[in-house]
């Protein structure tokens, strides 16, 4: 028995292009099919009105899908350079920022802020050096909603004056259930530069990158403080609490209520 070929749709009805793949459907390869439809319908038994004009939604529809995805992405790109226009505007300029890292130098005492809760009893801090290695650790009240401020003048639990270099203070808040719970350890730095990578805008403090999404507030330069300040010699400062429990060679200085 002879077999012979089927010629596939396409070329029976003058389709050319390249195939589209997943089965999905473009608005050139729409409109090539409603033509040939047209082109080949029964003229006896014609495509009823309402049959074209649901073909014809659908075409209108994809088109002005196409001008909104374009429309989106140039939106997309005009907005990336708003972001960068913006955020050349910081430079320079005093910024709030979740960052508990510091740059250390003899003499420094550096102010930190965390965010206090109602329900915390009490606040474990730790200060630890490059390596990760805990240098000071001690516990300060806590319990009052809003922010806390607390200074470390780079001394160890002993009262050692410790060498320069990278820091980072962490608090975790502690509840009367003996729960735990990190919260955010911030400051206020200058804004030396500004660096895009990846789509990413990255603020430069300290010679570190920070996701500019850290930054929580700007200020005028020398409007809120600076993260240093040059501290006694002998580290001493007020002291935070009567409470025996905390240790009494205290480097830090606790403000209540915040600033």
């Amino acid at each position: 028995m002879e077999t012979s070929s089927v010629p596939s749709l396409n070329g029976a009805y003058g389709i050319t292009g390249n195939p589209v793949a997943n089965n999905e459907i473009t608005e050139e390869t729409f409109l090539q099919l409603l033509t040939v439809q047209l082109q080949h319908q029964d003229p006896l038994q014609p495509a009823s009105d309402l049959e074209f004009i649901q073909q014809m939604a659908t075409f209108a529809s994809l088109e002005q899908q196409r001008i909104t995805n374009d429309n989106l992405e140039v939106l997309q790109v005009y907005q990336g350079s708003i972001n960068n226009s913006n955020a050349l505007g910081i430079v320079g300029k005093d910024v709030k920022i979740f960052d508990g890292s510091v740059t250390h130098e003899e003499g420094d005492v550096h102010t930190f802020y965390f965010q206090d809760d109602s329900e915390a009893v009490r606040a474990h801090l730790e200060v630890r050096d490059e390596a990760g290695d805990i240098v000071y650790t001690t516990q300060l009240p806590a319990g009052q909603d809003g922010e806390q401020r607390f200074l470390w003048n780079g001394r160890d639990d002993d009262g050692n004056v410790l060498p320069a270099g990278k820091y980072e203070a962490t608090i975790r808040l502690e509840n009367a259930d003996d729960e735990y719970f990190q919260t955010p350890v911030f400051q206020t730095k200058r804004i030396n530069g500004v660096s895009y990578e990846n789509g990413t805008i990255m603020v430069l403090v300290d010679g570190d990158r920070l996701p500019i999404e850290q930054v929580v507030e700007v200020y005028e330069p020398g409007y809120a403080g600076t993260n240093t300040a040059e501290g006694p010699e002998d580290g001493g400062g007020e002291e935070a609490t009567s409470d025996p429990d905390f240790k009494t060679n205290w480097p830090f200085t606790v403000i209540a209520g915040g600033r």
